[in-house]
Formats: structure tokens, sequence, C-alpha cells
């Protein structure tokens, strides 16, 4: 079955603001600079709009490997390679422990000017180490024949427009892509219909092995222009109510994947690919 990409989002800071992109480098821990740095606590452990939902009000990019936060309070800072201590520290994210190296007090002094302080003490900004490598849980692989940087699962979320419309439609609004912070949007099957879905074959060699929907959680109820609660409980009840992925009573939305074949290649919007179902 023949899809269209429609489009692509990286997001560089974990639970920041995502960039929509025309194209994209497809690495096998994520699209190029994805997830590649988190805001942290000062025990080292991440911290997400789970607790801060103004992370989203944060916008983010990437130029010559220097990360740019931009946010309407306190203007825009810039945090080069060089900001980021030689020596790697743990960081926790979930349950899995990875080395980082920790960014100095510039982005920090930022951070906490622009959110506040957390738990009575400084956010802190780290950068994946590339001398790390952090496989996806067995939970998801048993063979954990992947890897992700600081994505919270897998390395590869994958969401479809029509499911989407579906959604919105039942709810009686609106609902934005963004509330559920997908990597690669597709257009193309009827709705639901990607829990079908084994893999997505891309015109180059490029192919992505589904792994599984995506339990959602909180933070789809939160508005990604404001960091607000648009709407309390929702979308997980409709998604938990009217549009079961599985048998558990839990909300999913999307699909979890990785790189099976052709990694390193470019996605663009526009771009055809193609649905091998189960």
């Amino acid at each position: 079955m023949e899809l269209i990409i429609k489009n692509i989002v990286t997001y560089p800071v974990k639970s920041m603001a995502g960039n929509e992109t025309k194209n994209a480098m497809c690495l096998t821990t994520g699209l190029k600079d994805d997830r590649k740095w988190v805001v942290i606590d000062a025990n080292n452990k991440f911290v997400t709009q789970r607790q801060l939902p103004l992370l989203a009000t944060i916008k983010t990019s990437v130029t010559n490997d220097k990360l740019t936060l931009r946010h309407p309070k306190t203007g825009a800072v810039t945090i080069a390679p060089s900001h980021f201590n030689d020596a790697a520290e743990l960081v926790t994210v979930w349950k899995d422990e990875n080395k980082a190296l920790i960014a100095d007090n510039l982005s920090s002094q930022w951070l906490t000017e622009t959110l506040g302080k957390f738990k009575n003490a400084k956010l802190r900004l780290a950068m994946f180490s590339s001398q790390d490598e952090r496989k996806v849980g067995t939970k998801y692989l048993p063979k954990q024949n992947a890897t992700l940087q600081f994505a919270d699962a897998c390395p590869y979320l994958i969401t479809f427009e029509e499911s989407l419309e579906a959604l919105s439609s039942k709810l009686g609004i609106a609902i934005p892509m963004n509330r559920f912070r997908g990597n690669i949007v597709l257009s193309g099957l009827p709705p639901w219909e990607e829990y079908k879905v084994s893999k997505i074959k891309h015109e180059s060699s490029l192919e992505f092995t589904m792994v599984g929907p995506c339990q959602r959680c909180q933070m789809t109820s939160i508005d990604q222009t404001n960091g607000s609660i648009a709407t309390p409980g929702q979308p997980l009840q409709t998604l938990m109510n009217d549009f079961p992925a599985k048998p558990d009573g839990l909300p999913y939305f999307g699909m979890h994947a990785y790189i099976s074949k052709g990694a390193d290649a470019t996605i663009t919007v526009g771009d055809k690919v193609r649905a091998q179902l189960k």
C-alpha cells in the first residue's frame, strides 16, 4: 500500500518544541539531532513536560552542532559543543542510565530564568555522549537490536493523518498532530490500520520495522503552543474508550519503529513509501 510522507519533525531537546523540516537524515538512533539533548535536574534525572509543561514553549534550532534555545521571556541562548564538560556523567531517562556531557552554567542560568527552579535547584542541559550506546529495552525489542538517544522508547515514532482525523472527529475538536510528537507523519492508510503494519519501505533502500503502538501519557493534553492543559483527560479518554489498540485498556497513538535496512538515507516531505501489512 502506497503512502506519502506529509511531515518530518525533529525534537533536538527532549520535551521542547519540535522543528518541522522538508528533509532529514535517518540515523539508526533517530533523525539527525533528534532528542540529542535533555533537560535534567540536580540528580541527573530527566525532566519533561510531564513535570514542566512550559518546556513546550521553548523553540530550538541546531546549526553547525550549535544548539540555540529561544523563548519570548528570556530571548535566545546558543550552546556550542565547547560549553559542555569533557568528563561524561550518568544521566537517567526512565530506567536507563547513559553517559552524557553536562553543559556549563550558561544554559543552566537561562533554563532556570525561563522555567524557574525545579525542586529548589537549577535545571541543567545534557548532551548524549557519542561514546555511549543506549539500546531499546527488551519490553519493545527482546533482542535489543536497535539504539536511540534520549527518546522515551524507540528511535522513531511514526504517526498517521487519517487516525488523527478520526480522533478529532470523535472529539468534535481539531487535535493538532504536535500533541503526539511524532518524527514522521504519513498519509494514505485508513484510520487505525497502522496497527496492522509490519514495515514501512522508502523508495530508497531505507526500511523501518514497526515495533508496536505508542502508549500515550498526559502530555497529549498539553497545548504545545503555550504549555497549558487544553482539555483535561483528553484525548486519552477517547483513545482508550473508542480507539483501543490493545485489550489492555490503555491509550495508544502512532507506532514505534526502528531502521532495519538502509540507515543514513535522507527522507523528504512528499516522498512515497510502501506499507507492508502483517
